[in-house]
């Protein structure tokens, strides 16, 4: 962000039915919003940003070389 302040939020829905919304309930402050480290865009007053569990499923391919943490900080941009 301009500030240079990056918040790192970590969810899991857990559930077959669960969903979290998020509210933006403030006019003062700019906000974005950044799904895994792809290209961010500006939230506004109001906005809501919901979030839910696919019905669809996916394989992840582990890399030996890299452990958990080093993976959230080079994705979260922590240290920089």
């Amino acid at each position: 962000t301009s500030s240079g302040i990056t918040i790192g939020l970590w969810l899991k829905v857990k559930g077959q039915m669960g969903c979290i919304e998020v509210t933006l309930n403030t006019e003062n402050e700019d906000v974005f919003l950044t799904l895994d480290g792809q290209v961010g865009f500006a939230l506004r007053f109001k906005d809501t940003v919901e979030l839910s569990r696919s019905p669809h499923r996916i394989k992840l391919i582990h890399c030996p070389q890299r452990d958990f943490f080093e993976v959230l900080r080079t994705k979260l941009r922590w240290g920089e």
